[in-house]
């Protein structure tokens, strides 16, 4: 047998190879477009009811167009939040920004979220998740279905309302506890 008489079968399986892997990214990618927005504004829902109402609390909604490479889509809207208290100290925000962001095969986004004030963490279990959504590891996580997780050192932990609302008060009540 010689090169030349295994090129043509060579030829094919990397063809299927490719389209298998086309196929696969087409549909992680109708996966993302699909899910990115249900869980931007699961997350607006989640700081949204953690917030509750007060004259010194306000909520800002932005939208915003990521541009995306190497994707089979261009854009993506998002929403960004800003918790804004008026607290005894004076304005201070804290704001949530998804965007996409691959570190692993179920990961495809992450919310930054950065604080108008320096944050140093007591032991203290809220301090500690507080400590993690400003270390960006909120993320978006799903191959069959999506949810927002934060990657704790102790494994994956989905966010909810109360949880949130433990880290928003670590981060903007420090002389409450």
């Amino acid at each position: 047998m010689t090169l030349a008489s295994r090129l043509d079968s060579y030829l094919t399986r990397r063809a299927q190879r490719d389209a298998a892997a086309a196929s696969a990214r087409t549909a992680r990618d109708a996966f993302i477009q699909a899910q990115f927005p249900l869980l931007n504004q699961r997350l607006i829902d989640l700081v949204t009811a953690a917030v509750g109402n007060h004259s010194r609390l306000t909520l800002a909604e932005t939208a915003l167009t990521e541009a995306v490479a190497d994707r089979s889509f261009a854009t993506l809207a998002k929403t960004a939040l800003e918790v804004r208290a008026d607290l005894d100290g004076g304005l201070q925000t804290i704001a949530f920004t998804p965007r996409l962001a691959f570190g692993d095969e179920a990961q495809f986004g992450v919310v930054a979220c950065t604080a108008s004030f320096a944050f140093t963490p007591r032991t203290r279990s809220a301090d500690r998740v507080a400590a993690l959504l400003l270390a960006e590891k909120l993320q978006m996580r799903g191959t069959q279905t999506a949810a927002l997780m934060l990657a704790a050192p102790d494994g994956f932990l989905e966010l909810s309302a109360a949880l949130l609302e433990e880290a928003l008060a670590a981060l903007l009540l420090r002389g409450a506890g």
